[in-house]
């Protein structure tokens, strides 16, 4: 596994969300797409669009001395499909464990008034 050393940025976002629990850091966007969309290549799409730019699936640890570092997974992109008419997206906002978990989600919402792709990334992958 190839480490690479964390910016003073991730740093610091490390630092302070690793023994929290909180959504300070998650960067949730919603899109509304409307019916005609089709779900399969829309997921298609996200996979490829994440498999494209691998520092996305970047995962956090320290070692034995406590240095911390970040290194790049191995990981399937899950994209969950939920029907649900009346769901309050931001309900699926949810903290990341920066050591344990893939650290965005994706899902696409199917209601009666169309269909949104809703996901939740955290900031230390996404914009740092």
């Amino acid at each position: 596994m190839k480490r690479f050393p964390l910016s003073k940025t991730e740093y610091g976002m490390y630092l302070e969300q690793v023994s929290k629990e909180n959504t300070a850091y998650n960067l949730p966007l919603k899109i509304e797409l409307g019916s005609e969309v089709d779900i399969d290549r829309l997921c298609g799409a996200i996979k490829t669009a994440v498999n494209a730019h691998p520092c996305l699936k970047s995962a956090f640890a320290a070692d034995k001395n406590g240095e911390t570092y970040k290194y790049l997974r191995d990981c399937d992109v899950d994209v969950e499909i939920i029907e649900a008419d009346d769901l309050d997206l931001y309900s699926l906002v949810k903290p990341f464990d920066l050591q344990n978990d893939i650290l965005f989600r994706f899902y696409i919402i199917k209601s009666s008034s169309g269909n949104t792709l809703f996901f939740d990334i955290h900031h230390i992958v996404f914009d740092g």
